[in-house]
C-alpha cells in the first residue's frame, strides 16, 4: 500500500517538530507539557481518540510529561496542520491529529499553508473504510436513488473527506448530492442530520459509526449507500458488491447499495 493511501485511509498522528535524541529525551520532557492538537471539534471521533491517547501517552515518554488536548477545528483539519507546521514551539511538545485529506490536499495543488512532507509522521489509529450514509427519512435509500433524487450532504471544508468523497461520487457516478460546507466536524454533521438540516454524510469512518452512532444502526436510521475502502469490509451492509475492474467505478449485483473499493 502506498504512503498516500495509508495516510488517507486512517487518522493521522503527527509531530511538526524536531527529533529529540533518545538519550536526551528524559531530561527534555521532564516537567514539560505536551499538547495534542486536534483538527476537529470536541466530541467527535478524532477528539475522543486524542483524549484516549492523552490519558496514557505521558507514561510512555521518558520524563513523563503532562499531556493535554487542544481542539483547533477548521477546513477539514487544515487549520490545525498549518498551525503545527508554522507556529512555535517546534520542539516535539506539539503533536497533531489531522484528517488524511489534509495530507493529500497540498500535494494535489490545494491552497494549504504548509508542506505535509515536512511533518514527522508517527502513525495512525486504524486503516478502516469510510461510508456514505443518508438519514432514513430522506427518501434516498440506494446509490440508484442518489442518482435521480437530490440529497443534501453535510461537510466541513476543503481537505476533508466529507467534502472530497461526495464530490467524487457526483463527478464519477452521477449522484446528485448537494454539498453544504461549513460544519466544524463530524459531531456537528451528525446533529444536523438528526435535526434534518442535512440528509447525509459521506466520509465518516465505519468505526465511528459502530461506536458513536450505534443507535443509528440498531434503530435503522441510517441507509448506507456505499463504502470507500481498499478492500471491502464484510460487516458493512451494502448488499452484494464486487470489485470493479475500473478505478472508482461502482458495481452492484442487487438493487441495494454498491461499493466503491
Amino acid at each position: 500500500m502506498s504512503t498516500i493511501k495509508k495516510l488517507s485511509a486512517c487518522l493521522g498522528l503527527l509531530a511538526g517538530a524536531l527529533v529529540v535524541a533518545p538519550a536526551q529525551a528524559q531530561d527534555f520532557f521532564r516537567g514539560k507539557q505536551v499538547t495534542i492538537v486536534v483538527g476537529f471539534t470536541a466530541g467527535g471521533g478524532y477528539d475522543l481518540t486524542a483524549r484516549l491517547y492523552a490519558r496514557h501517552y505521558g507514561r510512555h515518554i521518558p520524563g513523563n510529561p503532562t499531556v493535554i488536548v487542544q481542539n483547533m477545528p477548521g477546513a477539514g483539519s487544515a487549520v490545525a496542520a498549518a498551525s503545527l507546521a508554522n507556529a512555535p514551539p517546534q520542539d516535539g511538545t506539539r503533536l497533531g491529529f489531522i484528517a488524511g485529506g489534509a495530507v493529500i490536499d497540498p500535494l494535489l495543488g490545494g491552497k494549504a499553508r504548509y508542506d505535509a512532507r515536512t511533518f514527522h509522521w508517527i502513525g495512525g489509529r486504524a486503516n478502516e473504510p469510510s461510508i456514505c450514509g443518508v438519514w432514513h427519512e430522506a427518501g434516498v435509500h440506494t446509490m440508484q436513488d442518489a442518482m435521480t433524487k437530490e440529497a443534501v450532504i453535510g461537510a466541513s471544508g476543503p481537505g476533508s473527506r466529507t467534502l472530497t468523497y461526495p464530490k467524487i461520487l457526483n463527478e464519477l457516478t452521477g449522484t446528485r448530492f448537494k454539498i453544504v460546507t461549513g460544519y466544524p466536524g463530524g459531531n456537528e454533521i451528525a446533529i444536523a442530520m438528526e435535526r434534518r438540516e442535512v440528509d447525509g454524510w459521506c466520509g465518516i469512518s465505519w468505526g465511528s459509526v459502530k461506536t458513536r452512532l450505534a443507535s443509528w444502526l440498531s434503530d435503522k436510521k441510517l441507509d448506507i449507500l456505499t463504502q470507500f475502502a481498499l478492500t471491502r469490509a464484510p460487516d458493512i451492509n451494502t448488499a452484494r458488491c464486487t470489485r470493479s475492474p475500473m478505478p472508482w467505478r461502482t458495481v452492484s449485483r442487487s438493487p441495494a447499495a454498491p461499493c466503491i473499493w
